[in-house]
Formats: C-alpha cells, structure tokens, sequence
C-alpha cells in the first residue's frame, strides 16, 4: 500500500487593518486603490493587516508562509518592512525589507522560517502581518503605496491510518480477548485521535487501553464478553475500531466469534 500526499496551498487576503497608514483597507484586493504613508527622516508608518480568514486543519505541517506585497514609492527612498506575527501582534517575526522602485512591482517575502508555523498561529486570532513605510535616505519624503498584501500558505493535511491484529478472534462465552490497535502517522504533524468501537454485541464490554494518542501510537482493545447485563449471545459480530481526530475519522474491522 502507498500513500501518496498532496499539499494544499490556501491564499487569502486581509478584512481587517488598522495604523498609520491612510486608506489602509484600499489593501485588501487588487485594485487600483492603494493605501499610502508617507515616512520622514525620524517618523516612520506602520499597519497591521489581518483577519485573513485561513481554516487549516488541527494537525497540518505548514510547508511555506508567503506573503505578497504589491509596492511602490514616489522616489526610490521609499521602502518597507515587512514582519509576521503568530501571537496577535505580542511578538513579530524577523524584518524583511523591500523596496525603492518607483513603479508597482509584487514581492513575494517567504516569511516560512520566521516562526515555527501551526494551524493556531494562522488563525484570525493570531496571525498579523506588519508593513512599516519608512526613508532609507536623506532627501524627499517618499510616499509609499501598497496595493495588495495577501498571504499564500502551503500545507500538508493530517491524515492517519488504523489496523487491528489479529483481525479476528473467538472467545468462549464469559471470557475476555484482546486485540492490538495501531495508529500510523501519514502526513502532517499529528495531534490526537480517540478510539471508539462501534457494533460491540450486546451485554459485552469494549475498552481501549490507552484510550487516545497521537499518531505513531498502539493500544489495546479487550472485549468483554459478560456484563452486568449478562452474558453475550454465541454467534459472530463485526465490531469496527474507530479513530477520530484532527476532522478526520478511520475505522478498520475487528471479527469477534462467540462459543
């Protein structure tokens, strides 16, 4: 059996912004308008954009963070700085400085090893971008102009599988019997899954020990085959393991016999 996995690359644009810079919301789609700042030799002009609406997957690897910066100035000592934040803007990854082009050009500034990336620290809760207008050298102010700053991410889902072994077992009326549970990483960074047993006949007993992990992990399945209910009826019954976790549900058949 070979899994092959695709990453999924999700590219949004910014609803949110604020700071100093004018209009700032001209910045949110590829347009005509722009947001503008104009920077001096001591004052510099910073806008926080966010609200970029990414819905990654708990469990995800994040292969890449681009940001995209559609820039200009009206002279060539107008440039910016670009920083990311994961934390809503507590702490901002390194700067990337761009600029001093006079006609509109796209930067792409890989801000991927700025921060060791996850699902949460995309989140509109957490995740910023930082764009300071600012005079690399003495001489006229320069007015900055940023058409679009969207953000492209690369990523790759969580996914797992799940077998049982044995398979199948038989079990004399009022005795236990037991089954080993593997849980397999096969992309992403893992987070937890919790075992579930569907079709456990009835008056038995279905425990997992442990009853959840993340992936590579092992457990055990033991079926009870009496109750306080009573004793199970002989006869066969399919009883399928379950794994649930990360949006993502895996299940793999066990085959009980009762004598």
């Amino acid at each position: 059996l070979i899994a092959f996995v695709i990453a999924a690359t999700s590219m949004q644009s910014p609803t949110i912004c604020s700071g100093a810079w004018k209009n700032c919301a001209n910045a949110f789609s590829d347009n005509a308008n722009r947001a503008t700042a104009t920077a001096t030799s001591t004052t510099n002009k910073s806008g926080i954009w966010r609200g970029y609406g990414f819905s990654i997957g708990s469990g995800s690897h994040i292969d890449s963070v681009i940001v995209r910066a559609d820039f200009f100035a009206s002279n060539t000592r107008g440039k910016i700085d670009v920083k990311v934040s994961g934390d809503g803007g507590v702490t901002w990854g390194s700067s990337h400085i761009v600029g001093g082009n006079t006609a509109e050009q796209t930067f792409l500034i890989d801000v991927t090893n700025d921060l060791a990336w996850t699902p949460t620290k995309l989140s509109d809760t957490n995740f910023r971008v930082n764009v300071t207008c600012f005079k690399s050298s003495g001489g006229t102010n320069p007015t900055c102009n940023l058409d679009w700053v969207p953000v492209n991410v690369t990523y790759t889902p969580f996914d797992f599988n799940i077998t049982v072994n044995p398979t199948e077992g038989s079990v004399l009326q009022g005795e236990n019997i037991t089954t080993n549970v593997s849980l397999g990483l096969v992309s992403g960074d893992g987070t937890s899954v919790f075992l579930s047993a569907q079709g456990c006949p009835t008056n038995g007993i279905c425990t997992f020990s442990p009853t959840s992990g993340t992936p590579d992990f092992n457990s055990v399945l033991t079926i009870a085959s009496i109750s306080t209910n009573g004793t199970v009826s002989t006869g066969t019954y399919q009883i399928n393991v379950t794994g649930t976790g990360g949006g993502l549900s895996r299940a793999t058949p066990y085959l009980l016999t009762v004598n």
